[in-house]
């Protein structure tokens, strides 16, 4: 679709062209191409009857007359030197480059399984409308309102398969959703490493459990709320990639079609400081998979009061040995974390470029505004497969 709009700031008229995605609602923020100022624009979606209608967000108007081309799509990137360029379609060279991917990803390896791959990608990207829902029940668990978090999974919960009857029932299915297919395999490696240190010794699995469920379970899924939440508030800046990780057809490369920076810039630190408090749950099943004791470490008198209050930092080191582990760590970085928890990010607008400081030597570093999403959507990831760990040891528990 094409919309004509201007900047209210400076006059600037753009054409945007649209890639209508698979959403209820879609929103670009982006940058003047004249004097840089953000503007936004939103699609409310009527996905059932092919109908839109088109929203002028903040600093721009609807204008008759055209202006720069800019393409936007939701869920591909944009190569940079196709940005401002008319009559190409976005989706025909994602496509053109995922077909290439062929016998490569295996979720598109053969031509039935590429259609597969839409016709899910149509049927259960839809994740973020969900997440809409759950909020409710999630909040009011969070609350302490269990009755009234159950009652919602009634109401609400009961529009998704496989919800349950607790709220717990219906987050455990909602973060799966969120990785499957294209994440699943971290959970489902993790998963059988879970299953094996919890069958090691009973006595030690059953006083693991008892900690979990009444020491850190309720504090960890507060954290991972506030890291959901953040991430589906700011969604259209990682749509782009969350889809290409979620289907496994990512392209790497572009430009996303959305940057405000303002609700993205500390989400990575965020999620680095709420990974790092529940790396707890993966240190106690460590230890069991090493044959001791959920609260003994590999040095002797180190315990898991010590490894609570520890630099957050190297959490993840005592279990970089175990593969399915580690993985879930592979963009844990302090460095990114300081400029972001910190607030020494600073967005470039004409390069896309973000430049930080990440340790006391005050160097500046830079990443593309792109890859700063990449590294957020994998922490994103991360944080639901935690999720689904610490379910899973609840439910364990309340059997």
């Amino acid at each position: 679709m094409r919309q004509c709009v201007r900047c209210l700031l400076c006059g600037q008229k753009h054409i945007l062209r649209i890639t209508i995605g698979h959403g209820a609602r879609q929103e670009h923020t982006i940058h003047c191409e004249e004097c840089g100022e953000e503007f936004s624009v939103a699609l409310d979606l009527d996905q059932a009857n092919a109908g839109w209608t088109f929203n002028c967000v903040s600093n721009c108007e609807q204008t008759s007359e055209g202006g720069v081309v800019v393409n936007l799509h939701p869920e591909f990137l944009v190569p940079p030197e196709l940005r401002n360029i008319d009559d190409v379609s976005i989706n025909i060279l994602a496509c053109q480059a995922m077909m290439k991917d062929r016998g490569v990803n295996k979720f598109i390896s053969e031509e039935s399984d590429y259609k597969e791959a839409l016709k899910r990608s149509r049927e259960d990207y839809g994740v973020e409308g969900e997440w809409v829902d759950l909020k409710r029940c999630w909040s009011q668990l969070n609350k302490g309102n269990r009755e009234r978090a159950t009652e919602l999974v009634g109401v609400y919960g009961k529009k998704y398969a496989d919800t349950g009857c607790s709220p717990e029932s219906w987050i455990f299915p909602f973060v799966l959703r969120s990785i499957s297919p294209g994440q699943f395999f971290l959970f489902e490696n993790a998963i059988k490493r879970v299953a094996e240190a919890i069958k090691k010794d009973e006595s030690r699995t059953e006083a693991f459990l008892e900690f979990h469920s009444t020491r850190i379970f309720s504090a960890n899924l507060k954290r991972y709320f506030s890291i959901f939440e953040k991430f589906f508030s700011a969604y259209s800046d990682y749509s782009a990639h969350f889809f290409g990780y979620k289907f496994g057809n990512f392209q790497p490369g572009g430009a996303v079609s959305s940057c405000k920076f303002g609700d993205t810039m500390y989400f990575y630190g965020n999620a680095f400081e709420a990974i790092g408090s529940n790396m707890t749950t993966l240190a106690c099943l460590n230890n069991l998979l090493k044959g001791r004791k959920y609260g003994e470490f590999q040095t002797e008198g180190f315990k898991i009061e010590q490894y609570m209050s520890s630099d957050k930092s190297g959490r993840a080191d005592c279990f970089a040995d175990i593969p399915e582990f580690a993985a879930l760590a592979d963009k844990y970085t302090s460095s990114v974390r300081n400029g972001s928890h910190h607030g020494t990010f600073e967005l470039d607008e004409k390069t896309m470029n973000v430049s930080y400081t990440p340790r006391k030597t005050m160097v500046v570093e830079t990443i593309s505004y792109s890859g700063y999403i990449d590294m957020c959507v994998s922490m994103f990831f991360t944080c639901a497969v935690m999720t689904g760990i610490d379910c899973f040891l609840w439910n364990i528990t309340k059997k």
